[in-house]
């Protein structure tokens, strides 16, 4: 095995994994009437579902996910009255729940007639909490950075201590790392609505995302110079071990759940 087979070898069994995490940006909140908290604790507020709007989440995740708004909400927002999707079945049974649910994923933003079936006074709350996966991508991308690094590096120097080949005398004075980066992001919609007049109180909508990157290392003066050098390799490593080499997106759970609290904390 020569030295350049040998430390592409190397490089690419010895990557290195990190993980960064974005802080959610809100893109809407919008109150209507005179919506106010004083309305969610007297009334009480349902956590009615959750769903996809591209049906990349089947409906025991999507209920999953309720449930974890429900415990943020409870967590975030002491006194106030909540009602779980179990709670909301069982008060106007599933035929209505399933009415109500299929027309939020198909006119999500006004008005749902179907909600004057309900009679609040009699199922223990009056105002339903809705919430859609808008987005949920994945994306991944790659690039190249050009490092100095210490001759004297004792990791270094146990490298070339295996290559019988390699003079003593030489020194490695820059390294190719070559980054594969996954990233998720999800782009997330709360609507809450009155069950009394089947109209929209109050909406949000909240963007969030999270990478995991694992980096690579070649060796710049293997074998190539200047510019061709990165070229070139970074084409062998894209070519041969990219698709191995790109990590697993961030998991929905982790990007969700910060979204969650911002939503919790800027109701009213």
């Amino acid at each position: 095995m020569n030295r350049k087979t040998y430390l592409l070898t190397i490089c690419i069994l010895c990557f290195f994994i990190s993980c960064s995490s974005y802080k959610p940006e809100i893109i809407t909140i919008q109150s209507y009437n005179t919506f106010a908290r004083t309305d969610l604790v007297q009334g009480k507020l349902g956590v009615s579902g959750v769903i996809s709007l591209d049906d990349q989440l089947d409906t025991s995740e999507c209920e999953a996910f309720a449930n974890l708004l429900l415990g943020v909400i409870n967590k975030e927002k002491t006194g106030l009255v909540t009602a779980s999707v179990a709670q909301i079945v069982q008060a106007i049974g599933a035929k209505t729940y399933n009415k109500i649910l299929a027309e939020y994923k198909k006119y999500p933003k006004t008005r749902l007639h179907s909600l004057k079936e309900i009679e609040s006074t009699k199922t223990g709350f009056r105002y339903m909490l809705f919430g859609s996966f808008d987005l949920n991508e994945t994306t991944k991308e790659t690039y190249r950075e050009v490092r100095r690094i210490d001759v004297n590096d004792d990791v270094y120097d146990l490298l070339l201590d295996f290559d019988q080949e390699e003079d003593d005398s030489e020194s490695i004075e820059e390294e190719i790392h070559f980054i594969f980066k996954t990233t998720r992001t999800i782009k997330f919609s709360f609507y809450i609505y009155d069950t009394e007049n089947a109209s929209l109180v109050w909406r949000a909508r909240i963007e969030n995302g999270g990478s995991n990157q694992r980096s690579t290392i070649w060796d710049k003066k293997d074998g190539f110079a200047g510019d061709v050098a990165q070229s070139v390799t970074q084409g062998v490593v894209e070519g041969l071990y990219g698709p191995l080499l790109y990590p697993e997106a961030p998991a929905v759970e982790t990007i969700i759940k910060p979204v969650f609290k911002v939503f919790a904390q800027k109701l009213p």
